[in-house]
């Protein structure tokens, strides 16, 4: 790659993007995470065409077809345009947009492999390079089966859980129980417990009307959680997957594993999941309905 990666030009663009999203920051509380969405697509389109061609490695690239690799690389970075364009809409029109920066790190992680794929396809150099590397679908297949059978389990147990919340008065998961019993009007109670609170809320004739809604929302709380629980789990079995991969496979030549790179996305999708703010922004809103209307 050229020895000097940012320009003056990148570093103005740089402070373009900051600047932008300080602005939108200031009217939708979200400008800094559409900044680093534009930002993205920005790098995407200079890093993938005007860098990487004035790169050393690049010159002395051999194609077999220079055209479609670089087709290639322009499909890419179509793609990445329509997710920043379908994320930008989502944050701007949605509350719950559960943006994280981990997103921008799973557009990289999908890239290493692809744009890996395209140069043993159309470049001689890359190709000749790997001729000695294996490549096999799995490392470890039954140290790997034995966690998938237990991931698989689990998903099926969470599904199945999940799908009694809404029919049940009383669940419990880890630290958080939700409740709902009548006292002795026949009115009804609501207990939700975590580890830093317990809140108890009565049915009463003044807020009669809202304490479905205020029922069905604390509902969708408590799956959040346990939504949240499982995707913290299988990101921590998805990791512990790609380090399967790493290890084993034949001594004479490198060995790459196909679905260590499935076992990475999936994984980071996971992370992504887990560390999505829906949960707290729900939480937030029961909070704010019981003050507004059960209280």
């Amino acid at each position: 790659m050229s020895k000097k990666i940012l320009q003056k030009k990148d570093m103005q663009m740089i402070g373009i993007m900051i600047a932008i999203g300080f602005i939108i920051d200031i009217i939708l509380d979200n400008g800094m995470e559409i900044a680093s969405l534009l930002f993205t697509s920005y790098a995407c389109h200079r890093g993938l065409t005007t860098v990487l061609k004035n790169s050393k490695e690049y010159k002395n690239y051999i194609f077999f077809d220079e055209q479609k690799y670089n087709n290639g690389l322009k499909k890419f970075i179509i793609i990445v345009d329509i997710y920043i364009v379908i994320r930008i809409f989502s944050i701007l029109m949605t509350k719950y947009n559960g943006f994280t920066m981990l997103e921008l790190l799973l557009v990289l992680v999908i890239f290493v492999p692809y744009e890996s794929y395209l140069g043993r396809k159309y470049i001689k150099n890359i190709r000749d390079k790997e001729k000695n590397i294996e490549r096999v679908l799995i490392k470890n297949k039954t140290l790997v089966a034995v966690i998938l059978a237990i991931f698989i389990g689990f998903t099926m147990y969470i599904v199945n859980f999940t799908s009694k919340i809404k029919f049940t008065n009383h669940m419990n998961f880890l630290e958080y129980e939700y409740k709902l019993t009548y006292d002795e009007d026949d009115k009804r109670v609501l207990d939700i417990k975590t580890s830093s609170h317990h809140t108890k809320t009565e049915e009463t004739n003044r807020n009669t009307e809202y304490f479905e809604d205020y029922i069905i929302t604390a509902k969708k709380v408590f799956t959040n959680y346990v939504y949240k629980i499982y995707a913290f789990v299988s990101m921590t079995i998805m990791f512990i997957l790609v380090l399967t991969q790493c290890f084993s496979g034949n001594k004479e030549k490198k060995t790459v594993s196909i679905l260590s790179n499935l076992f990475l996305v999936i994984g980071i999708i996971f992370a992504i999941i887990a560390l999505n703010p829906n949960l707290n922004y729900a939480e937030q809103d029961l909070n704010v309905y019981i003050n507004e209307y059960l209280e």
